[in-house]
């Protein structure tokens, strides 16, 4: 059970709406989480608040929600197994599991550290082999874009199958973020303290390592883009039913703003009969505090519409000074002269080639810099498709790795399925 309303330590780490929110958010994008349900608390008959109920993240909701296994569940920040400790059904469960993960990501920052940079791809190779990347993207994605300091060093809750599975990530307790302070908000500045390497055992660290791999940081800047900066006109369903474009958009907004519907649905039940709906389990009875509305339980900055909007263009900066997400100009998509027809428009970019499929093969750039997988286009220049198609969209920049403003050679890539229009 995860506080709602108020903490018995600092109100301030009341969940609200974030907790359902970033559950309900990886959920759409196809990660399995934990489920909860909002209730009021009574402790020997005196009422105690607004809890959200949620499933234990330990083996035995493993097991029953992902079937018979061993599993592995790992709490960051304890640097601990959460559940059967020790063992899992019986079998030894040794901590090494999780450092393993952190061994073999170590091994990729070492090798992409070299002087010269050397190739990494056997030891990115391993770390592929023992986690779910993309459920990892997702869930740091997420907390970057929510403004949730505290985390990756704190709060997470990590399973994984034993001998053979892969780590995926849970949100849990995400109770910091969504509101006024965390707009501007680098995290990664929490997470990776004046830019150096952060604590061994921690998501932080795997993200730093990870991040110095090309591959990684591509396929990563190619996600953020597709869930977090894709044009809100071309948003659509990808191929494992997620909304590309799904977290800092106007259906961020409106999934928060259920996400509130709900927690007000539960508090307005009971805890306005005391007066107020705001109460800290700290106070005298009937432990009910003065002076603090309760419209702060439902976060207002998300809910009047400013937070997820104004986030998304703070976000990407952020991401690009990390060197997770390309800088290189994106193509244009636009509304053609019948409901048929979609235009598509390369970036202006001198000497820069745009690259395109419509039929959803995806654009991957090889080592030499160059692309044959799909059609080109001259800067600037424009070409009328007919729908529905599955656009893929890959910008080649004129400026190498390596030069003096650290423009990268290939942009994100630009992927989305595009119906009939009205």
């Amino acid at each position: 059970m995860t506080t709602a309303l108020s903490d018995q330590a600092n109100p301030a780490n009341a969940t609200y709406a974030k907790d359902v929110f970033a559950r309900n958010t990886l959920a759409l994008l196809g990660h399995p989480q934990l489920y909860y349900r909002w209730v009021n608390l009574y402790v020997n008959g005196l009422y105690w608040g607004a809890y959200l109920l949620t499933e234990k993240a330990d083996t035995d909701t493993c097991k029953r929600r992902f079937g018979e296994g061993n599993y592995y569940v790992w709490k960051d920040g304890a640097g601990a197994v959460v559940g059967d400790g020790a063992t899992i059904s019986g079998s030894p469960c040794p901590a090494t599991v999780w450092a393993n993960l952190l061994a073999a990501s170590a091994a990729v920052y070492t090798q992409a550290n070299a002087a010269p940079p050397e190739d990494a791809s056997t030891e990115y190779a391993a770390v592929e082999t023992q986690m779910e990347v993309g459920s990892f993207i997702d869930y740091t994605l997420l907390h970057a874009c929510l403004g949730n300091f505290d985390s990756l060093h704190n709060n997470g809750r990590v399973y994984r199958e034993m001998p053979d599975g892969k780590f995926n990530w849970l949100a849990y307790d995400v109770e910091v973020g969504a509101d006024a302070p965390a707009l501007n908000r680098d995290c990664f500045s929490n997470w990776w303290p004046g830019g150096s390497r952060p604590s061994a055992t921690s998501e932080a660290r795997l993200l730093f390592d990870l991040s110095k791999h090309p591959k990684f940081a591509q396929r990563y800047g190619d996600r953020a883009w597709q869930i977090c900066f894709m044009p809100t006109a071309l948003q659509s369903r990808d191929e494992d039913g997620a909304l590309a474009g799904d977290i800092p958009t106007d259906k961020a907004q409106a999934r928060f703003q259920a996400a509130a519907t709900e927690f007000d649905a539960i508090r307005l039940s009971e805890s306005l009969r005391w007066g107020m709906g705001y109460r800290d389990v700290f106070s005298a009875a009937p432990r009910q505090t003065t002076g603090t509305p309760y419209a702060i339980g439902t976060n207002t900055t998300p809910n009047t519409g400013v937070f997820f909007a104004a986030r998304r263009t703070i976000l990407q900066t952020q991401l690009q000074n990390r060197g997770l997400l390309s800088s290189v100009p994106m193509p244009e998509v636009s509304l053609g002269a019948n409901p048929n027809l979609w235009t598509l428009t390369a970036p202006t970019l001198a000497d820069s080639e745009t690259y395109y499929n419509a039929g959803g093969s995806p654009i991957e750039p090889d080592a030499a810099g160059t692309d044959t997988a799909g059609s080109l286009l001259a800067p600037g220049a424009s070409v009328t498709l007919t729908a529905p198609f599955h656009l893929t969209v890959r910008v080649r920049s004129p400026l190498p790795n390596g030069t003096t403003d650290d423009t990268p050679f290939w942009s994100n890539l630009f992927d989305v399925q595009l119906p009939t229009h009205p």
